[in-house]
């Protein structure tokens, strides 16, 4: 195997190895946008906050159900029974709500949508005690 094979073939992988970890970060991706109409248009999808209860009383959008991401793993089988429902899952910038989709996932949920931050929502908050 002479040197320029190599450099393809480790090019190769390189390559491959970007598209899945893309591809993975992607899988539960949705826009505020998409998650709106979904949520305007199909009935029983969860809005899940995955913020502290400060941040939930702080500002969130209307109707979602507050589950802490610290608490995620414990509460989220108590309190979403439907491992097939519809989950929209959303934080302040995206972070959290990324590593609540792959608990959920890993829990057996198999309808999860990460929608990102809620600083990139442009519909719709409140604020204070629900």
């Amino acid at each position: 195997m002479n040197q320029n094979t190599v450099w393809i073939i480790l090019a190769v992988i390189i390559l491959g190895w970007i598209l899945v970890q893309t591809i993975r970060k992607n899988k539960f991706k949705i826009s505020p946008q998409e998650g709106k109409e979904l949520l305007d248009s199909t009935k029983g999808v969860i809005l899940l906050d995955v913020r502290t209860p400060e941040e939930y009383q702080e500002i969130r959008i209307p109707k979602s159900k507050l589950i802490p991401l610290a608490v995620l793993k414990t509460e989220a089988p108590q309190k979403i029974k439907n491992k097939d429902a519809q989950i929209l899952v959303y934080c302040r910038s995206g972070n959290r709500s990324a590593a609540a989709a792959r608990i959920l996932f890993k829990l057996g949920y198999t309808n999860v949508k990460n929608m990102g931050g809620i600083i990139h929502w442009p519909f719709e908050k409140v604020s204070g005690k629900r």
